[in-house]
């Protein structure tokens, strides 16, 4: 077997391994308050305040299934990492931000479980102290380590942009490009997002009906504002409003834009789609395809998913050097 049969052995196996803690955690969210479902109170204690003592409650159904999804939601790393080529320093953020979380929930799976066994009511649960919750910050931060290490040895990919004309802009014109773009994706996970809320209005019980339903809502409102945008560029830089009421805003002012490129984006190499920050950039990433990245003196780009980017592109580099001979 040659040397680089070998490298390529142990790289399957690294990748292999970057799934064994999230698919554990998975495996413990969900298995563990099944194997003792009899043994827990209903409801169950689910927070604890700042003197160790339980101070509010869930059903049980509704905890297997926020705490789960959760930690489902948050292993999905190595998978992402996997998805898209990607800088090296994001696959290994994503994997370790993985572990990490994987760690902590399969952790507080246990604790709750365990403060909940053979009680009779939520309110007599053991208590979770500070220096417990000390323990499951530790043992979080030697995952994450582990995970960022595994994925030390991925490719890395450098995110494909290329370079535009700057248009024709003359001193004191104040030429303005604007352009937007949405998701159908975003719409259709929010009104599924609905529907769920809907089902869990009508399945689940008292309190838990209400926690459900306001963590889904808030959920697809978030999907709502964040699947599309609106993009101005003019002679003060670049403004970029999320949603229907163009808030949350992001801008650059003219003054710190060092370079304006065309990037071709992939949401899977920016952890997603939303409002996403990665090592040396934020992301308005609304769906997969161009966008314009611009390069900050503070050496962190802003790139946002926009139709007809290029031209936006070529409108600020000209603002861009108009600025530089006034200066």
């Amino acid at each position: 077997m040659s040397l680089a049969d070998l490298e390529a052995d142990r790289a399957t196996w690294r990748r292999i391994a970057e799934f064994a803690l999230p698919g554990a955690a998975i495996g413990v969210a969900f298995l563990t308050p099944v194997a003792y479902w009899s043994r827990l109170p209903e409801p169950l204690a689910s927070h604890w305040g700042v003197s160790g003592a339980p101070d509010a409650s869930a059903p049980r159904l509704v905890d297997l299934l926020v705490i789960g999804f959760v930690t489902v939601t948050i292993a999905l790393g190595p998978i992402l990492a996997a998805r898209a080529p990607m800088p090296r320093s994001m696959a290994r953020l994503l994997v370790g931000t993985a572990w990490a979380g994987s760690a902590t929930f399969a952790t507080l799976r246990v604790l709750t479980v365990r403060a909940n066994l053979d009680v009779p009511s939520w309110q007599q649960a053991s208590e979770v102290t500070g220096l417990t919750m000390l323990a499951v910050l530790g043992i979080a931060t030697v995952a994450a380590v582990f995970g960022v290490l595994l994925a030390g040895d991925r490719p890395d990919h450098q995110r494909s942009t290329y370079s535009v004309d700057a248009a024709t802009v003359k001193p004191g014109e104040a030429v303005v490009w604007v352009s937007g773009t949405s998701s159908r994706l975003g719409a259709l996970v929010a009104s599924v997002l609905v529907l769920v809320a809907g089902l869990g209005a009508w399945l689940l019980p008292g309190q838990g009906r209400i926690i459900f339903v306001a963590a889904i809502l808030m959920a697809a409102l978030a999907m709502t504002v964040m699947g599309q945008c609106r993009v101005t560029v003019g002679p003060r830089g670049m403004t970029v409003r999320l949603g229907w009421l163009g808030w949350p805003r992001l801008s650059v002012p003219i003054a710190q834009v060092t370079d304006v490129r065309v990037e071709d984006i992939d949401p899977m190499s920016y952890g997603g789609w939303g409002v996403r920050s990665v090592p040396g950039a934020t992301g308005v990433i609304i769906r997969a395809g161009e966008g314009i990245r611009v390069e900050r003196t503070t050496g962190r780009a802003l790139v946002v998913a926009v139709d007809d980017a290029a031209v936006g592109a070529g409108v600020l580099l000209a603002h861009v050097a108009v600025a530089r001979k006034e200066a």
